[in-house]
């Protein structure tokens, strides 16, 4: 039986391999350094059932900028710079890699998730993956 453990293992490898040193932060497993205002990746799965089919997260996260708006100025979304991390993370997941000769895997969802607190947000990237031994 696969366990988390490997499925964060596998997605860990899988974005470092693809994001090198085109971020400010780094790649974490699970979470990520508290209070970090970098552009970080962070990989988690929710618990796997019996059929060895698990629900992962890929957590795309980039500080807001700050932008003038009628005179003031106000923090909003990166969305230029989380689109170019998204993107360089759905292209490596598009790839048929040696990584992934034991899984199946699909996007499900994918959201933009506020952070007001840290002046941030981050892409959620739902996939559905599926294991095989």
């Amino acid at each position: 039986m696969k366990t988390t453990f490997d499925t964060n293992a596998f997605l860990y490898q899988l974005v470092t391999s693809c994001i090198g040193t085109t971020m400010t932060g780094g790649v974490y497993n699970i979470e990520r350094p508290l209070n970090s205002e970098l552009e970080d990746i962070v990989v988690g799965t929710l618990p796997i059932g019996e059929e060895q089919i698990a629900i992962c997260n890929i957590n795309i996260f980039a500080p807001d900028k700050a932008v003038s708006i009628a005179g003031k100025t106000t923090m909003m979304a990166d969305t230029k710079r989380l689109k170019e991390l998204t993107e360089i993370v759905t292209e490596a997941l598009d790839q048929d890699t040696d990584l992934a000769q034991n899984y199946h895997y699909r996007i499900i969802n994918q959201s933009i998730i506020e952070e007001p607190e840290m002046d941030q947000h981050f892409v959620n990237l739902r996939l559905e993956l599926r294991l095989y031994f």
